[in-house]
């Protein structure tokens, strides 16, 4: 949050007002649409669980898992 305040008073005193904001709106809405997405995710998984359908959810599990391990084993990590 901090950083956040630092962040745009560094872009006012850069630029003019009008254009220290320019950039945040991009940030805003990702983060609208992440929550969307994330609150529609687990109102579907909850339906799943509620109606006796775990073996998806154990699906699912697999998934996530085999993806999460290809890309720790393929994506590049942090340099350093």
């Amino acid at each position: 949050m901090r950083e956040g305040h630092r962040l745009l008073q560094a872009q006012h005193l850069a630029a003019g007002a009008a254009d220290s904001l320019g950039p945040i709106w991009p940030c805003v809405a990702g983060m609208m649409l992440s929550f969307a997405a994330g609150w529609l995710s687990l109102k579907w998984l909850s339906r799943w669980l509620e109606h006796g359908r775990w073996h998806l959810f154990g699906y699912y599990c697999l998934v996530a898992a085999v993806a999460v391990i290809i890309a720790g084993r393929f994506l590049p990590g942090p340099v350093g």
